[in-house]
């Protein structure tokens, strides 16, 4: 943005130049840097990909705030005054919440999540199958009664209803989880 310059020396601005500013301000408000504020109005990048990436960054932020939080509440029992200070314990208390972090994420993030996930993949797989199968079987005349297809199709519906609820639920369990030890470790 280059301004005009009036007979005083002043930048002048337009309408136009406060709404940039405006926008800019706004996003600057939320983090995102200057550079990708210029690739963004130059078209070379999306709102949402600039979105995406400070809510990563974001939470990699929260991630090491929680950890300073529990080594601040660690360092403040031993009561050391400056002399004492212990930076080498502090380095390896840091790496330890680090790995334990990491560890508990990667435990909340498979095992229910991908039974879930499997379970709701083959059930869509045997509603497309008999989806395909019905229909083919009309024209092909095998004997197959109505209820059978009618109580196929329904069993079929209704557990993959109840899969997907399952899956849902342990996705919302998941996340309270998590909000809960994000809360007592802020206590």
């Amino acid at each position: 943005m280059s301004p005009a310059r009036g007979e005083n020396n002043y930048r002048d601005y337009t309408e136009e130049d406060r709404e940039v500013l405006e926008k800019i301000k706004y996003l600057r408000t939320l983090g995102v840097p200057v550079s990708d504020i210029r690739s963004f109005q130059q078209g070379k990048r999306s709102l949402a990909q600039l979105l995406k990436e400070r809510e990563c960054q974001l939470r990699e932020e929260e991630a090491a705030i929680s950890r300073m939080k529990l080594v601040c509440l660690e360092l403040k029992k031993k009561d050391w005054d400056f002399q004492t200070l212990d930076t080498e314990l502090f380095d390896l208390q840091m790496e330890f919440i680090e790995k334990r972090g990491a560890e508990r994420m990667k435990k909340d993030r498979t095992k229910p999540v991908i039974l879930a996930r499997k379970i709701v993949w083959f059930l869509a797989m045997c509603g497309i199958v008999s989806l395909v199968f019905f229909p083919v079987n009309s024209v092909l005349r095998i004997p197959v009664s109505e209820e059978v297809i009618t109580i196929w199709t329904l069993s079929v519906t209704l557990v993959t209803l109840a899969a997907s609820v399952l899956q849902a639920v342990t996705a919302g369990l998941r996340d309270d989880e998590a909000e809960k030890r994000r809360r007592e470790s802020s206590w």
